[in-house]
């Protein structure tokens, strides 16, 4: 109400679209670095994780990654979870 009253009725449009969002916490030589590491075994042996990768990740950057982004990395890259 208050944008339409002060800009008028050119004001109501969808917004969205020129709000690009927050940018991504890696950059292309980051995100291939860790495509790369994935192809090989996790340093504990096992299966790479969200925890695995959000540590190593945290390493490369020197930022915090959570674990839940760990997780979201490697499932935008393709990989799935194993249930057995």
């Amino acid at each position: 109400m208050r944008r339409y009253n002060q800009h008028g009725p050119n004001a109501l449009g969808d917004r969205r679209h020129s709000n690009p969002g927050k940018p991504t916490q890696l950059n292309d030589l980051q995100l291939a670095q860790l495509w790369q590491v994935l192809t090989g075994p996790a340093p504990d042996g096992g299966l790479w994780n969200g925890r695995l990768v959000a540590d190593w990740l945290s390493e490369l950057t020197g930022v915090r990654i959570s674990r839940y982004r760990g997780w979201e990395y490697l499932r935008d890259m393709g990989y799935r979870a194993i249930v057995q």
